[in-house]
């Protein structure tokens, strides 16, 4: 009697890993999948990122080297749609050597996107050419990662050490054109902040380019952890004078709906300086 209970025991349990999904094979594509759908149910997130490089420019009479840094902490919500970012960037190995902090808000105001930014001991307020959707939708990076996801291969299980929970250690390089389809949001930052919208690129521009990646999923919650860059060959985007090395770009994921509201204070919205819109133009319609 004792053996048909375990074996029934076996076989029912069997049955509800099946039908809660639990027996079917995990690979990339179906994890960063579920990743994704998860992330589109996200109401609010809270992260990190840390940015690294060394550089070293060689000129005529003239040669510097420096090591730039950058950590920031972002809040993000999406409805209603808006971030915090805090944080600073130093530059070390120069004299003197320089600091920048950072704080901003961005924000929907009356169908635009707006945002204010401290410069110095002044808030300035620009428009941006984002649109409501893309400011609603957070960023965990799994659809970017899909762009690649030939490239990546679930490498490893591992245990998250604060929880102890299980996580999938997804690993890959990304060489080529492939890196210029992971960061196709990098052109429009640079249309934002260079003001060039439409320039595009050719293959070669790319050619060098690598990128080895570490990205961390918690396995029953379908969220990720972390996510590191190391980039490799950014030389040939830069004039020959200047040298990058040892150039990465780390996230930390801390915490999902934990943010009830991002708002701007009163006192910032009443002294910010209004820049206009960023390209100069009438800044794109958000609703």
């Amino acid at each position: 009697m004792r053996k048909k209970l375990a074996a029934a025991a076996a076989f029912l349990l069997a049955a509800v890993m099946l039908i809660g999904g639990c027996g079917k094979k995990v690979t990339v594509r179906s994890l960063l999948e579920d990743v994704q759908k998860k992330t589109e149910s996200l109401g609010a997130m809270k992260s990190s990122v840390q940015f690294s490089t060394e550089l070293e420019r060689y000129a005529p009479f003239y040669y510097g080297q420096a090591t730039l840094t950058a950590d920031v902490d972002i809040e993000q919500t999406a409805n209603p749609a808006a971030s915090r970012i805090q944080g600073g960037m130093h530059q070390s190995g120069t004299v003197p050597e320089e600091s920048l902090d950072i704080d901003s808000y961005t924000v929907v105001e009356g169908g635009r996107t707006v945002c204010y930014m401290k410069r110095m001991d002044q808030w300035v307020k620009q428009e941006l050419g984002y649109d409501k959707e893309k400011m609603s939708l957070l960023d965990t990076s799994a659809g970017d990662l899909l762009t690649c996801v030939d490239d990546l291969k679930i490498d490893r299980m591992d245990k998250d050490a604060n929880t102890g929970r299980p996580i999938y250690i997804i690993t890959g390089t990304v060489e080529g054109t492939a890196v210029r389809d992971l960061m196709q949001s990098y052109h429009a930052v640079r249309d934002i902040l260079e003001d060039s919208p439409g320039e595009s690129f050719d293959d070669s521009y790319y050619s060098d380019l690598k990128i080895d990646i570490e990205y961390a999923v918690d396995k029953w919650k379908k969220l990720p952890l972390y996510l590191d860059m190391k980039f490799s060959g950014l030389d040939s985007i830069y004039p020959d004078d200047i040298k990058l090395d040892d150039t990465s770009l780390h996230t930390d994921y801390k915490s999902f709906n934990k943010i009830d509201q991002i708002n701007v204070p009163d006192d910032v919205i009443k002294n910010a300086q209004d820049l206009g819109p960023i390209d100069g133009s009438k800044a794109a319609e958000t609703e």
